[in-house]
């Protein structure tokens, strides 16, 4: 633990500017207003953003914002080299190019409404999106890394090499209190869990579709942590080092929008903690291990919140 420790004080003492950091917090509060309803961004976001057909409201989110977190590093006294690299500029448009893709694909739709009875098909569809959503996210990383980065690394951050299991173990033990308080509250026990929901806990076989829900929900985890600690840190370091966590963490906050407005602003700090612990050790197997354990513990404080209150 007290290695995490000290790589969070070292890049919050050596490599970010409070400036910049603020600029970021302020942008993503724009956002977040405008997406959630409150103040004067609301409506820009309502005039704005909301009438563009949903790819382009994506690419306009994660493209713009990400772009923007990069664009705007000089101003505060970054070096600004890699704004030149044909390399970043590349993995940037491919970023958001995937990212887009996996979110606005619905190709599953049509199939199960036409062959799945309706008591099974928000289970059918869930459970297919996951699937669908991680095969998006990991094939074409896959090729991209095969492409330009196979002789350079593992596959974005799939090393054991200086990974330990023990601080990640006691992250989550510190995230049981948190978790515990936010199973009291309405809008998140609105949300979770959503494996019961679409389980069908009352129809036949309910123990199984629930457990195939949890490996998928799960396994797509697995996938937004190898995009956004894997590929967003580990493709970007060559050209930005260190500069890349933040653009990161505003990406990764953009993605929970519609979720509890707690859970999308705690994002912001839980995506730059795994990006400097995906970067200082190379590895997203203890991001895989937190994200998977809170995203489960979620689900379990859930069930136990909806039973006690």
């Amino acid at each position: 633990m007290k290695k995490i420790i000290g790589f969070l004080f070292s890049y919050l003492r050596h490599e970010v500017k409070i400036s910049y950091l603020l600029c970021i917090v302020a942008i993503l509060a724009f956002f977040t207003c405008g997406y959630y309803g409150i103040g004067f961004s609301a409506v820009f976001y309502q005039k704005a953003i909301r009438p563009l057909p949903h790819w382009q409201q994506l690419v306009f989110l994660f493209g713009g914002v990400y772009f923007l977190a990069f664009a705007i590093q000089p101003l505060f006294g970054y070096p600004s080299g890699f704004l030149k690299e044909k390399g970043f500029w590349l993995t940037l448009l491919f970023a958001v190019a995937i990212y887009t893709l996996r979110m606005d694909v619905n190709w599953n739709v049509d199939w199960v409404n036409k062959h799945i009875e309706p008591i099974d098909r928000a289970w059918w569809y869930k459970c297919s999106t996951n699937l669908m959503q991680g095969v998006l996210t990991v094939v074409p990383l896959f090729i991209f890394w095969s492409a330009f980065h196979r002789k350079q690394m593992p596959f974005y951050g799939f090393s054991t090499k200086e990974f330990e299991i023990k601080p990640y173990a006691i992250m989550l033990l510190l995230m049981i209190p948190l978790v515990a308080l936010a199973s009291t509250q309405s809008d998140f026990l609105e949300q979770y869990p959503k494996g019961l929901r679409y389980a069908n806990e009352n129809g036949a076989h309910s123990h199984i579709k629930l457990a195939i829900f949890e490996i998928l929900y799960g396994l797509d985890f697995v996938a937004i942590e190898l995009f956004f600690r894997g590929f967003l840190i580990m493709a970007m370091v060559k050209y930005c080092g260190r500069q890349s966590i933040l653009p990161m963490a505003a990406f990764y906050m953009l993605i929970h929008f519609g979720k509890p407005l707690g859970e999308t602003i705690s994002s912001f700090f839980g995506g730059t903690l795994l990006g400097i612990l995906a970067l200082e050790t190379r590895s997203i197997y203890g991001g895989i291990m937190v994200h998977l354990g809170i995203a489960w513990l979620m689900e379990l404080g859930a069930i136990v919140g909806r039973n006690i209150f």
